[in-house]
Protein backbone atom coordinates (compact mmCIF):
# COMPACT_ATOMS: atom_id res chain seq x y z
CA UNK A 1 0.00 0.00 0.00
CA UNK A 2 1.06 3.60 -0.41
CA UNK A 3 2.37 5.74 2.44
CA UNK A 4 -0.92 7.66 2.50
CA UNK A 5 -2.96 4.46 2.66
CA UNK A 6 -0.86 3.10 5.50
CA UNK A 7 -1.30 6.30 7.50
CA UNK A 8 -5.04 6.63 6.90
CA UNK A 9 -6.10 3.13 7.95
CA UNK A 10 -9.06 3.35 10.32
CA UNK A 11 -8.61 2.53 13.98
CA UNK A 12 -9.27 -1.11 14.71
CA UNK A 13 -11.99 -1.82 17.25
CA UNK A 14 -11.08 -4.47 19.84
CA UNK A 15 -14.34 -4.40 21.79
CA UNK A 16 -15.42 -7.99 21.05
CA UNK A 17 -12.09 -9.53 22.06
CA UNK A 18 -11.53 -7.35 25.13
CA UNK A 19 -15.11 -7.81 26.33
CA UNK A 20 -14.81 -11.58 25.99
CA UNK A 21 -11.63 -11.63 28.11
CA UNK A 22 -13.06 -9.18 30.66
CA UNK A 23 -16.19 -11.30 31.10
CA UNK A 24 -13.91 -14.23 31.99
CA UNK A 25 -12.02 -12.07 34.53
CA UNK A 26 -8.75 -12.55 32.63
CA UNK A 27 -7.74 -8.89 32.33
CA UNK A 28 -5.93 -6.72 34.83
CA UNK A 29 -5.96 -3.82 32.39
CA UNK A 30 -6.26 -2.82 28.75
CA UNK A 31 -4.99 0.17 26.79
CA UNK A 32 -6.04 1.07 23.25
CA UNK A 33 -2.88 2.60 21.82
CA UNK A 34 -3.92 5.88 20.21
CA UNK A 35 -3.36 9.48 21.33
CA UNK A 36 -0.16 9.70 23.34
CA UNK A 37 1.41 6.86 21.41
CA UNK A 38 2.55 3.57 22.87
CA UNK A 39 4.23 4.98 25.96
CA UNK A 40 1.57 7.60 26.76
CA UNK A 41 -1.39 5.27 26.33
CA UNK A 42 0.22 2.50 28.34
CA UNK A 43 1.68 4.70 31.10
CA UNK A 44 -1.81 5.86 32.10
CA UNK A 45 -2.58 2.22 32.91
CA UNK A 46 0.57 1.40 34.91
CA UNK A 47 0.70 2.06 38.69
CA UNK A 48 3.53 4.32 39.92
CA UNK A 49 5.38 1.37 41.46
CA UNK A 50 5.55 -0.61 38.21
CA UNK A 51 7.19 -0.30 34.82
CA UNK A 52 6.05 -1.91 31.57
CA UNK A 53 9.29 -3.39 30.22
CA UNK A 54 8.68 -4.02 26.51
CA UNK A 55 11.03 -5.94 24.23
CA UNK A 56 11.12 -4.40 20.74
CA UNK A 57 12.34 -7.76 19.37
CA UNK A 58 8.79 -9.05 19.98
CA UNK A 59 7.17 -7.12 17.14
CA UNK A 60 8.04 -5.23 13.98
CA UNK A 61 7.79 -1.48 13.71
CA UNK A 62 5.68 -0.64 10.61
CA UNK A 63 7.70 0.31 7.55
CA UNK A 64 6.15 3.79 7.34
CA UNK A 65 7.29 4.56 10.89
CA UNK A 66 10.80 3.31 10.18
CA UNK A 67 10.85 5.60 7.18
CA UNK A 68 9.61 8.59 9.24
CA UNK A 69 12.20 7.88 11.91
CA UNK A 70 15.05 7.78 9.44
CA UNK A 71 13.94 10.75 7.37
CA UNK A 72 13.00 12.94 10.33
CA UNK A 73 15.76 11.72 12.63
CA UNK A 74 13.09 10.77 15.17
CA UNK A 75 14.36 8.96 18.25
CA UNK A 76 12.86 5.67 19.36
CA UNK A 77 11.64 7.36 22.53
CA UNK A 78 9.81 9.99 20.47
CA UNK A 79 8.35 7.32 18.16
CA UNK A 80 6.94 5.48 21.18
CA UNK A 81 5.47 8.67 22.64
CA UNK A 82 3.80 9.70 19.36
CA UNK A 83 2.79 6.55 17.46
CA UNK A 84 1.32 3.16 18.34
CA UNK A 85 4.49 1.56 16.89
CA UNK A 86 2.46 -1.30 15.41
CA UNK A 87 0.56 -2.27 18.57
CA UNK A 88 -3.13 -1.40 18.55
CA UNK A 89 -4.11 -2.76 21.96
CA UNK A 90 -2.09 -3.80 24.99
CA UNK A 91 -3.63 -6.15 27.53
CA UNK A 92 -2.27 -6.72 31.01
CA UNK A 93 -2.79 -10.22 32.38
CA UNK A 94 -1.24 -12.40 35.05
CA UNK A 95 1.69 -14.57 34.01
CA UNK A 96 -0.44 -17.63 34.84
CA UNK A 97 -3.17 -16.55 32.41
CA UNK A 98 -0.93 -15.30 29.59
CA UNK A 99 -0.85 -18.48 27.48
CA UNK A 100 -4.60 -19.00 27.85
CA UNK A 101 -5.30 -15.38 26.87
CA UNK A 102 -3.12 -15.76 23.77
CA UNK A 103 -5.05 -18.91 22.79
CA UNK A 104 -8.40 -17.20 23.30
CA UNK A 105 -7.31 -14.19 21.26
CA UNK A 106 -6.24 -16.46 18.41
CA UNK A 107 -9.67 -18.13 18.55
CA UNK A 108 -11.14 -14.63 18.18
CA UNK A 109 -8.98 -14.14 15.04
CA UNK A 110 -6.58 -11.70 16.67
CA UNK A 111 -2.80 -11.85 16.26
CA UNK A 112 -1.57 -11.61 19.87
CA UNK A 113 2.05 -11.17 20.83
CA UNK A 114 3.79 -11.33 24.18
CA UNK A 115 5.71 -8.05 24.18
CA UNK A 116 6.93 -7.62 27.73
CA UNK A 117 6.26 -7.77 31.42
CA UNK A 118 5.53 -5.59 34.40
CA UNK A 119 8.49 -5.08 36.69
CA UNK A 120 9.20 -2.92 39.73
CA UNK A 121 9.89 0.66 38.70
CA UNK A 122 13.19 2.12 39.77
CA UNK A 123 13.33 5.74 40.92
CA UNK A 124 13.52 8.11 37.96
CA UNK A 125 12.47 5.49 35.41
CA UNK A 126 9.57 5.95 33.02
CA UNK A 127 6.38 3.90 33.29
CA UNK A 128 7.13 2.36 29.88
CA UNK A 129 10.59 1.25 28.76
CA UNK A 130 11.10 -0.17 25.26
CA UNK A 131 14.27 -2.27 25.30
CA UNK A 132 16.22 -2.98 22.11
CA UNK A 133 14.22 -0.43 20.08
CA UNK A 134 17.24 1.23 18.51
CA UNK A 135 18.64 -1.99 17.06
CA UNK A 136 15.30 -3.49 16.10
CA UNK A 137 13.33 -0.50 14.87
CA UNK A 138 16.14 0.99 12.83
CA UNK A 139 16.76 -2.20 10.86
CA UNK A 140 15.30 -3.20 7.52
CA UNK A 141 14.97 -6.96 8.01
CA UNK A 142 14.14 -7.42 4.32
CA UNK A 143 17.56 -6.03 3.40
CA UNK A 144 19.55 -6.78 6.55
CA UNK A 145 20.72 -3.16 6.87
CA UNK A 146 20.40 -0.40 9.44
CA UNK A 147 18.72 2.92 8.71
CA UNK A 148 19.31 5.62 7.66
CA UNK A 149 20.71 5.05 4.21
CA UNK A 150 19.34 7.78 1.90
CA UNK A 151 19.79 5.65 -1.23
CA UNK A 152 17.26 3.07 0.02
CA UNK A 153 14.71 5.36 1.69
CA UNK A 154 12.81 5.89 -1.55
CA UNK A 155 12.43 2.16 -2.11
CA UNK A 156 10.89 1.27 1.26
CA UNK A 157 7.69 -0.68 0.91
CA UNK A 158 5.58 -2.58 3.36
CA UNK A 159 5.58 -6.35 2.81
CA UNK A 160 2.84 -7.48 0.44
CA UNK A 161 -0.22 -9.18 1.85
CA UNK A 162 -3.16 -8.42 4.06
CA UNK A 163 -2.75 -5.50 6.47
CA UNK A 164 -2.10 -6.62 10.03
CA UNK A 165 -3.02 -5.13 13.35
CA UNK A 166 -1.83 -6.89 16.44
CA UNK A 167 -2.95 -7.12 20.01
CA UNK A 168 -0.17 -7.27 22.56
CA UNK A 169 -0.34 -9.15 25.84
CA UNK A 170 1.70 -7.91 28.77
CA UNK A 171 2.17 -10.21 31.78
CA UNK A 172 4.01 -9.72 35.04
CA UNK A 173 4.64 -10.83 38.56
CA UNK A 174 2.72 -7.98 40.19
Amino acid sequence: CSLGESLLKPTRIYAKSVLSLAQQNLLLGAAHIAAGGLSGSLSSLIPETLCASLNADSWELPTALRWFAALGKITCRELASTFNCGLGMVLVVTRENADGVVRKLRELREEPLMVGELVSREAGKDAVEVDRAMGNWMMLPELGVSLPFPEILSSLQAPRGAPRTRTAVLGGRQ
